[in-house]
């Protein structure tokens, strides 16, 4: 991997500002692989010639040995004598059945995402979206004209949050809900964590049909005791939860549009309900951050931005909310915000992990 300043490795500074520049090398070559469907033709244990891999998943050879070799650097495959290569332990999310798999991310980020990329600079000059420059339209209006990018897109936002879900069941306290709504759910794997891990709650299940329909067929893991409400969200939120998530959603929108969606979320929660949005929370400056990073993939894509705390806090009073507290967790971070007219819960001053 690039390093991640100018010490990594003992490079000089220049050396490492390069090393960095050229981090695209491995995105695509991550993509040939996944495209190709390479690692599913290997195995930890069996050798396989290169040569047979390139007939299998047509290519040609020496090229495919060279992508080969380079991601054996990576440490995500082994070559053995005479190019034979095997999977290693770490390249094994690089299976498309793989519990695992990252491959459908490496689909989108290769290809869609990858080109829009390419119009970034006029993304900055313009204070436009690099992905509507490249494409013509909106990042949601690509989505939903094609079905099968979109059940792609849809299971790649599964491999990157599939971690978080299970961290939110597992961290917060939900002994005192009875209800989760979770807004703009995609395929349901939230809330399929959540409801797994806390067989007291129901569930409803709230985005546009597409997804509704991948969440009902079981796309994000089984939803028990769930109902599901196809709509938008900047019309309204469907009522009847005292505890609502909103999951990588506000991160996808300006000012004005998070406010909406946060307003209706707080027009559908009762007076002593609570909201978690869950986002990445850009911490103090200079401190290196991924938030800042996907900060700028939420600007050349659908036009959004990764807030601050104060950010959060902001939106969430503008939308007749109250910031409690932000739960830092090593996945995603928690920003809890109850209604400015609600008590003080006291659930809402505590720290809760387990």
């Amino acid at each position: 991997m690039p390093p991640t300043g100018p010490a990594a490795d003992g490079l000089s500074a220049e050396a490492a500002i390069i090393r960095m520049s050229v981090g695209f090398w491995i995105t695509q070559a991550l993509y040939v692989v996944a495209e190709l469907g390479v690692a599913d033709l290997l195995d930890r244990d069996t050798p396989r010639p290169v040569g047979e891999l390139a007939a299998e998943a047509g290519a040609a050879e020496d090229p495919l040995y060279r992508v080969l070799r380079a991601l054996a650097g990576l440490g995500l495959v082994r070559e053995h004598s005479r190019q034979h290569f095997t999977l290693t332990d770490r390249g094994t999310p690089l299976r498309s059945d793989s519990p695992d798999t990252v491959r459908s991310t490496l689909l989108v980020t290769g290809e869609e995402q990858y080109q829009a990329w390419g119009s970034f600079l006029h993304n900055v000059r313009t204070g436009g979206t690099a992905f509507e420059h490249r494409f013509g339209q909106s990042v949601f209006d690509y989505y939903r004209d094609r079905p099968r990018e979109s059940a792609r897109f849809n299971q790649a936002m599964r491999e990157l949050t599939r971690e978080q879900g299970h961290a939110v069941a597992a961290a917060y306290d939900f002994s005192d809900v009875h209800v989760v709504l979770d807004v703009g759910g995609g395929n349901g794997s939230l809330l399929s964590a959540i409801l797994t891990r806390h067989p007291h709650l129901a569930g409803i299940l709230f985005d546009q049909e597409i997804a509704v329909e991948q969440a009902r067929q079981g796309a994000g893991g089984p939803l028990p005791n769930c109902r599901f409400v196809a709509g938008d969200f900047f019309d309204k939120v469907p009522v009847g939860a005292d505890l609502i998530t909103v999951k990588h959603t506000v991160h996808n929108w300006p000012d004005e549009d998070a406010v909406r969606i946060l307003r209706n979320c707080r027009d559908a929660l009762s007076p002593t309900g609570r909201i978690l949005v869950l986002e990445t929370v850009v911490g103090p400056a200079d401190e290196p951050s991924f938030g800042t990073l996907l900060d700028l993939q939420m600007m050349a894509l659908p036009g959004g931005r990764v807030r601050t705390e104060a950010e959060h806090a902001r939106l969430l009073d503008r939308a007749g909310l109250r910031l409690s507290r932000v739960v830092r967790l090593p996945a995603v971070d928690i920003v809890e915000a109850v209604p400015k007219e609600s008590p003080a819960h006291e659930h809402t001053r505590r720290e809760h992990t387990r």
